[in-house]
């Protein structure tokens, strides 16, 4: 395994401009979020709305991970051949015209339609992303950059979940909501055209793009990748269960009314913010990225049990917004460690991609084997109960993952001169 090198010298001079490019894509992807994370609220009108039978209603739900799941390892290898600048251009052009189709359904299915389309062209924006982020920024800032990119959805979830209801009762209807977000993404596109840039010298960075399936290689010769892409397979199982039935269970186990369970829960993503913000920081100071990968792993079906076995409030509270820093604080990390292993552009979006692959089908698989575990048992406890250690495959992972972190390799390097000059 190789550490990435800068080799550019006046990348610091423009590093500036790179905070431009990060906040035009960022502006984009937040109306993905809000897209996602509002049907909850929208969904009842639709549901009245098309006389939707629940399997109709859960294709709804279930076409963002089935969008990840099915394009993020294929869009990887195929749009990192091309300009990321313009792939992006077209991609936001596409998803506004996508949301526009979701806004005006007659009908369910070309609602389905543009919701799973709208998806797999977010989904296909990972891979220039990640070359621009290359691109832009040397490998020590790379955390930070994905500690505010991530930060910056965590704060797109929880608005929605918070001003959703009052933004929904503003414009009417479910339709109108939908205009707003493809009049946004409209917006979103035309300040990538005018902001979205490539380095000055990406011409001089650029790797020869080879054939389609050239970065495939890289799975063989780094098999750490792979631990990279399962590290979080355990933690999504138990937050996409946690997420779709604690609401349930603090209801009908704790008699908590959802106007309190719903509000207790939004402290997750609340302390998600925070763990997605201080990741980088915490990363540099010291100057490690396995330990936030192990440390969290091994956190959080503590916090989960937690939420099975307390009935105080405040308690229950603390713990979910722990759980929220624990959880949210790996992702820059993981997204992080391919920028480490000094991979070329084209292997850095097929890393991303595997992961993005592997997260989304975890959390798919998470709520159904609850539900089976509660139809056969009848106790909805026992299915999350039984999700509740899966977050310690991130520990396995997260112990077996290689350091990365170009701080540790500084001080290798360090350590070797000195021993030389002790040896001379």
């Amino acid at each position: 395994m190789t550490i990435r090198k800068d080799t550019h010298p006046d990348m610091a001079s423009r590093i500036g401009y790179g905070w431009v490019v990060i906040g035009a894509l960022a502006l984009g992807n937040i109306f993905v979020v809000f897209t996602g994370f509002t049907l909850g609220i929208l969904l009842p009108d639709i549901r009245v709305e098309f006389n939707l039978s629940p399997v109709q209603a859960g294709l709804l739900g279930s076409a963002f991970f089935l969008g990840f799941a099915s394009f993020s390892f294929p869009s990887s290898l195929w749009l990192s051949r091309y300009r990321p600048r313009w792939v992006v251009l077209l991609l936001f052009a596409g998803s506004s015209l996508f949301l526009f189709l979701q806004a005006w359904s007659p009908v369910f299915w070309a609602l389905l339609l543009g919701r799973f389309m709208f998806v797999l062209l977010s989904v296909g924006r990972s891979a220039p992303e990640m070359m621009l982020i290359h691109q832009w920024f040397e490998s020590h800032r790379v955390a930070r950059v994905m500690s505010v990119n991530f930060s910056i959805l965590g704060i797109g979830q929880t608005l929605s979940l918070a001003f959703g209801p009052i933004l929904l009762t503003l414009v009417g209807n479910w339709h109108n909501m939908y205009y707003l977000f493809g009049f946004g993404m409209l917006g979103a596109t035309f300040v990538w055209y005018l902001l979205g840039k490539e380095h000055p010298d990406s011409s001089a960075l650029k790797e020869q793009n080879g054939s389609l399936l050239a970065p495939m290689y890289i799975l063989r010769q780094e098999p750490a990748l792979w631990l990279v892409a399962s590290c979080q397979v355990g933690a999504a199982i138990t937050f996409a269960s946690f997420m779709t039935f604690w609401p349930t269970f603090m209801i009908e186990m704790r008699d908590v009314p959802i106007e309190q369970a719903g509000p207790l829960f939004s402290l997750y993503p609340i302390g998600g913010i925070l763990g997605s913000l201080s990741a980088g920081s915490v990363s540099e100071l010291i100057g490690r990225r396995k330990p936030i990968i192990w440390v969290s792993g091994t956190a959080l079906p503590f916090l989960y049990m937690a939420l099975l076995i307390t009935p105080n409030t405040i308690a229950l509270g603390a713990s979910l917004f722990c759980a929220g820093i624990f959880a949210f604080i790996v992702i820059p990390i993981v997204m992080t460690i391919p920028f480490d292993m000094g991979l070329q552009p084209r292997e850095i979006a097929l890393a991303t991609g595997l992961t993005r692959t592997f997260t989304p089908l975890a959390a798919t698989i998470g709520p159904i084997l609850v539900g089976i575990v509660e139809q056969m048992s009848g106790s909805l406890t026992l299915g999350l109960a039984l999700v509740v250690p899966m977050p310690l495959l991130m520990t396995l992972c997260g112990l077996m993952i290689p350091e990365t972190s170009p701080h540790r390799h500084s001080e290798n390097t360090r350590n070797t001169i000195n021993e030389c000059n002790t040896d001379a």
